[in-house]
């Protein structure tokens, strides 16, 4: 379930929402000798139900400049891979930066935190594991960064009638 609202109030613009998850997770394995699929080796339930909250506010400076935040709970489920034990992925995170776009040019700062209560791992060879691709409680993490991208489009240097935008994106964490 997904619920959101945009209120507008003279230049401001708050967004409020919510989503709401109810997810059973089922994982039967077997031996690689069963090809019948009739005895499974190992079993493996788990379920998630969680309300993610979230707002977002925009306040428009100027028809081409804007500034905007928002607070948002993080969220991702263990999957099938996990077992009892295993929590979900939660975090709060938070962002804040402006916003410029008219005819030729889109430009968006944004500075962001998001403060993971729960980061959820996998357990890899490459990573040092043991390979079996279970999924692990790997605790607290803080992660911070800025995202700036844009769209420009060229023609209007080159004087052309053909379209040549560029896009770029860059995130610094």
């Amino acid at each position: 379930l997904f619920v959101q609202d945009h209120i507008e109030w003279g230049r401001w613009t708050l967004s409020p929402g919510f989503r709401y998850e109810n997810i059973d997770l089922l994982r039967t394995d077997y031996s690689l000798n069963d090809a019948q699929r009739r005895n499974p080796i190992r079993v493996r339930t788990n379920g998630v139900d969680v309300l993610i909250p979230g707002v977002g506010v925009h306040f428009e400076l100027s028809s081409s400049w804007g500034f905007f935040g928002g607070i948002h709970k993080g969220f991702a489920p263990p999957g099938p891979g996990s077992n009892e034990d295993t929590k979900t992925e939660s975090s709060l995170n938070y962002e804040f930066g402006f916003r410029l776009h008219n005819r030729r040019v889109a430009l968006e700062v944004a500075g962001f935190v998001n403060d993971y209560d729960n980061l959820l791992g996998v357990d890899t060879l490459s990573a040092g594991g043991s390979g079996e691709g279970d999924l692990f409680n790997g605790g607290k993490v803080l992660v911070k960064g800025l995202e700036v991208s844009g769209t420009f489009d060229l023609s209007h240097i080159l004087r052309s009638s053909l379209r040549l935008p560029v896009r770029f994106a860059y995130t610094f964490t």
